[in-house]
């Protein structure tokens, strides 16, 4: 039985999204990317998390990965795109906005319909992969000083602490992901680069991977 051995990091930076499975030692052993459209600032969320699941099949594929092969999961983004989604009975309806301080909200979205949720695109991302929504209680702060700039009152996230286990769910069992993987951590960039530099594609994805190893070997002592 193959026995686990990879990090999957999904990445939203920019706009483009990258998929790849990391080995311990922080090799890259296979991944795969896409790029999303924008136009005037904005973005259809739906598309990122369409190519994003596209992306991690391709992932999956290239490196010849059972679902079971896998550790955990870790998502990076940075903050420059922005989503706000709704969901009405299962009907999901999203928007996003680009590298902009204010972004008025679709007048679509009605707040007595359904909660309004919104994050940057890493958020996104966790919400379609665990249905969670949630943000490490460090970026509360920054969250509630972005909404404050839309024209909607948003639902808040829940706040957890980043460190506590199984703090961001798990990812549910469905296509390209065969059965429930854990979500091991949700990082900015800020996070991996508080010197400023800038990183290639792939230090960013071993910087990630390199934070969730730490945690997890000092774990297992």
């Amino acid at each position: 039985m193959n026995q686990p051995r990879f990090l999957l990091v999904l990445a939203m930076q920019d706009n483009v999204l990258r998929a790849a499975l990391v080995l311990r030692d922080l090799r890259i052993v296979a991944s795969a990317k896409q790029t999303f459209q924008i136009d005037a600032g904005a973005f259809d969320p739906g598309e990122v998390w369409y190519k994003m699941k596209k992306v991690v099949a391709a992932c999956f594929d290239i490196g010849r990965t059972q679902p079971r092969e896998l550790l955990a999961c870790v998502l990076l983004g940075d903050e420059r795109a922005w989503c706000v989604w709704q969901d009405n009975a299962g009907e999901t309806d999203s928007a996003g906005f680009f590298d902009a301080d204010a972004f008025a909200v679709p007048a679509r979205f009605r707040e007595h319909d359904a909660l309004l949720c919104a994050g940057a695109g890493r958020a996104w991302l966790l919400w379609n992969l665990s249905g969670a929504y949630v943000l490490p209680q460090d970026a509360l702060p920054a969250w509630r000083a972005h909404a404050a700039q839309s024209n909607l009152a948003l639902a808040e996230p829940r706040g957890c602490d980043a460190a506590r286990e199984n703090c961001f769910g798990t990812i549910r069992a469905r296509s390209p992901f065969a059965e429930p993987l854990a979500i091991a951590a949700v990082l900015a960039e800020t996070e991996l680069a508080a010197d400023g530099a800038a990183l290639a594609p792939d230090e960013w994805i071993q910087r990630a991977a390199a934070r969730v190893y730490a945690n997890t070997a000092s774990g297992e002592k």
